[in-house]
């Protein structure tokens, strides 16, 4: 009997040690479970806050865009830009707000550019509220103050602070998170090893456990790289967006500078869209835009890159392309969009060229000039192409 006694009691010992190493490592693998999905988190709120500050920088732009465009045509068509960039511009603060509550230095930051904006926004509307009045004062004296420089330059500081703290974070939440998932690990198969009397159960439970680990992960890596396709891509269109045309025109400038070769830009806007919208909807105009998205697509070489500019603009990005293959290009482009079968009314485009030459490499003095070559084919009827260093009156 106590024999019996003692290997019953020395097994009830090792059941009641079993039992608490079982529940001792489901208390650390749950905590480091919890850990690890939380900092997950934390990364992926961090990537949509870097989103939401791109976007609505690219709407300020947009908006001031918007408005000189309709500062040198006086046309209210002009104004669609602007006012769609206006329309989003308070909707992307209270994004920026909802993301970063929780970190009282953004927050501050998010105030401060409220008002800036606000300011800014009221500066963009004077001289078009002019232009409209057909007022006595002319708007290029309110455009000729600093104020809407110095109030851009402070934007976009506040931008760029933003920015920077979030990829500060995301730096240290990415390696804290790295560290969860690996603590994660360690303590399920440490678990695991411990549990030999419980080998199956505990099998079962590390391996479900790393099955959820691996769908985190998973949804990680593709939400980042979700995120970076619509961070470089046009949702209407599929093709490349307002940034990566920045990024690309700055690349290829570099290269045509290094090797000498020719580069053009050509810049283009579907003629009498907003008309179009209004007689036919929006979802008529998104089409149309899609079709024309096409229709560039199979006019440009290999080489050439498409983007969506902005609402009805597209700019082609032509390396190599010298000033005479660049108008020839440019009609090949008008002419596969007006020679397609459009089902509600006949759609052309308005092309402006600019050319790469050895005293104007600035991306943003290349697409100018293409933007006052594009209201120069505007005012000689539209459904054309002109090229800035062809006109006089533009190339001064």
């Amino acid at each position: 009997m106590r024999f019996a006694e003692r290997i019953h009691r020395l097994l009830l010992l090792r059941f009641a040690g079993v039992v608490a190493l079982s529940m001792g490592c489901a208390t650390l693998v749950n905590l480091s479970r919890t850990e690890a999905l939380e900092e997950q988190r934390w990364v992926v709120q961090t990537y949509d806050v870097l989103v939401a500050t791109e976007r609505f920088g690219t709407l300020l732009r947009d908006a001031e865009i918007g408005q000189r465009n309709f500062l040198l045509t006086g046309e209210a068509c002009d104004l669609g830009l602007y006012r769609a960039a206006i329309a989003h511009l308070a909707r992307g603060i209270e994004d920026l707000t909802e993301l970063t509550r929780d970190n009282s230095r953004q927050t501050a930051r998010i105030a401060q550019l409220r008002d800036l904006v606000e300011q800014r926004l009221v500066e963009l509307q004077e001289p078009i509220s002019l232009l409209s009045r057909r007022s006595p004062e002319s708007p290029r004296t309110v455009l000729r103050t600093d104020r809407g420089r110095e109030l851009m330059q402070r934007i976009r500081s506040l931008i760029a602070d933003l920015r920077g703290e979030e990829e500060t974070l995301l730096k240290g939440r990415r390696t804290r998170a790295g560290i969860a998932a690996q603590a994660f690990g360690v303590v399920s198969w440490g678990g695991a090893v411990l549990n030999l009397l419980l080998l199956a159960l505990a099998y079962r439970q590390v391996s479900q456990e790393l099955s959820r680990r691996a769908a985190v992960e998973e949804r990680l890596r593709a939400s980042e790289a979700r995120q970076t396709e619509l961070a470089m891509k046009d949702a209407l269109t599929g093709l490349a967006n307002r940034r990566q045309a920045d990024e690309q025109l700055v690349a290829s400038l570099a290269l045509a500078d290094r090797t000498g070769s020719a580069l053009s830009v050509i810049l283009l806007d579907v003629d009498h869209f907003k008309r179009f919208n209004d007689e036919f909807g929006h979802p008529a105009g998104d089409e149309t835009l899609r079709t024309v998205a096409k229709a560039l697509l199979s006019g440009t070489r290999a080489s050439d890159v498409v983007c969506r500019y902005g609402g009805e603009e597209f700019l082609v990005i032509a390396p190599g392309a010298d000033e005479a293959g660049a108008l020839v290009l440019a009609e090949r482009l008008r002419l596969a969009v007006s020679r397609r079968e459009w089902p509600r009314r006949a759609i052309t485009v308005s092309l402006g060229v600019s050319t790469r030459s050895q005293r104007k490499t600035d991306p943003a003095a290349l697409v100018m000039e293409a933007d006052q070559a594009l209201y120069r084919s505007k005012h000689r009827g539209r459904d054309c192409a002109t090229h800035y260093a062809q006109h006089g009156d533009l190339a001064g």
